[in-house]
């Protein structure tokens, strides 16, 4: 049994009667502190490979816990998603809601994605995917269905191109028209000599020629983390700031904080800056927002971090400071079954190394400290969907590598696949 007791009132229990998945577990609880009951709690579990093989969603009403929702995750023989399944509980019952399932070529790249919502008691097509690749299994195209009721309609096709060193150098979206596709938006992205994105342009088109729309100007430091990253919007003659961020970083290259300033008429003022703050296992222990009022800074939100001595994060608190005082807003408390920590199931874990994290959709990973050959990184979102993927080949160049995305905020999960073994990590993105 795992359970939480606060103040001797709300109690949690996990047993073996839930009839879950698996046999490796993590669960949180996010508390009110006005009332320091549970709020929900989120079960996962994962296999013997570290695989996500199913979650559910409760939530705390009164005095008992009420079952939301789960999902359900399967793989195939090379540990590539092939099903995900979410189910609803209402009612006492479970009734289907949504289900996904994803098709590989011989080479491991993703082909086919169709989504499925349950309705009338069948599932009924939604959405359809479908990807191409390079030799370097670099994806070049992908094609967005819909589903009218009776046929696939084509809806986006996504064009890629890349330079020499795989870096992705355009981003072609079209839309259809009915009858043909139409351009719609691109990115153009440059690149300097370490491969760190220096430019990312966007642009519309207006039915004739393409529009600029606005630019991200990226600089970098001596040890080619991001130093600053400018955002720029075209007047129509002319770039115009619009806002910048500048991040700095400790000894050990982790970011120690990050600025934000607007541009208003001809000047840099400030808006917003995080600070952070870290153990001596380099684990992420406080976060401080603040805000700039006109004349000094002041205190926003902060968000302290504890961990066991496996370095799981065990508690993470959320502040709110009320003009005078930090007030409780809520936490999340973190359990761990027998297995300490995923690092003993799978020992190449602690040779990968991911910072800044949190990140702004850039950072820097690190093999220093292997010696296997990584083949492959992808990138999983929060239900399991692949959101990034790309060949790296990091045999006998142990340097520390940028990665670049344009992945919005959210809980991400890094896969480094190589000869030895998967090799997983937590993300943060945080704008």
């Amino acid at each position: 049994m795992i359970g939480l007791s606060q103040s001797g009132t709300a109690q949690s229990l996990i047993t073996s009667e839930d009839n879950l998945l698996g046999s490796h577990m993590k669960f949180y609880n996010s508390i009110n502190s006005s009332d320091l009951e549970p709020d929900n709690s989120y079960i996962i579990h994962r296999d013997d490979n570290d695989l996500l093989i199913g979650a559910r969603s409760d939530n705390w009403n009164t005095n008992v816990w009420e079952t939301t929702d789960s999902s359900e995750y399967v793989y195939n023989d090379n540990n590539l998603l092939t099903e995900y399944q979410s189910k609803r509980y209402e009612n006492n019952v479970w009734s289907n809601y949504l289900k996904t399932n994803y098709t590989y070529d011989i080479d491991n790249n993703q082909i086919l994605t169709i989504s499925l919502f349950w309705s009338n008691n069948s599932w009924d097509n939604y959405s359809k995917d479908t990807s191409e690749y390079d030799i370097n299994k670099n994806v070049i195209s992908r094609i967005s269905f819909s589903w009218d009721g009776v046929n696939w309609v084509n809806s986006f096709k996504y064009i890629y191109e890349y330079d020499l060193n795989n870096n992705p150098t355009l981003q072609l979206v079209q839309q259809w028209d009915g009858s043909t596709w139409v351009n719609f938006y691109k990115y153009e992205m440059e690149y300097n000599i370490n491969d760190s994105r220096l430019l990312t342009l966007k642009q519309n088109w207006d039915g004739v020629t393409w529009i600029n729309d606005y630019q991200y100007i990226h600089e970098y430091n001596s040890n080619n983390l991001q130093s600053s990253r400018l955002k720029q919007i075209w007047e129509g003659t002319a770039w115009v700031n619009d806002f910048k961020y500048t991040y700095e970083y400790n000894v050990n290259n982790l970011q120690s904080s990050f600025l934000r300033q607007d541009w208003v008429i001809s000047d840099w003022i400030n808006k917003t800056k995080m600070t952070f703050e870290y153990d001596n296992n380099n684990n992420l222990t406080l976060g401080i927002q603040q805000e700039w009022d006109g004349t000094t800074w002041v205190n926003l939100m902060q968000n302290p971090m504890e961990y066991d001595i496996y370095n799981n994060l065990v508690l993470e608190y959320f502040y709110v400071w009320d003009g005078s005082i930090w007030i409780n807003d809520f936490r999340f408390i973190y359990y761990y079954d027998i297995i300490s920590s995923y690092s003993d199931l799978n020992p190449i874990e602690s040779t990968m190394k991911c910072f800044p994290n949190p990140c702004q959709g850039n950072f820097t990973i690190d093999f220093s400290e292997s010696n296997f050959e990584i083949n492959r990184l992808n990138i999983y979102n929060s239900v399991g969907g692949v959101v990034y993927s790309k060949d790296i080949q990091i045999v006998n160049n142990r340097k520390p590598t940028l990665i670049t995305t344009n992945l919005s905020e959210g809980i991400y999960f890094i896969q480094a696949v190589s000869n030895s073994g998967d090799i997983t990590k937590k993300l943060i993105i945080k704008y």
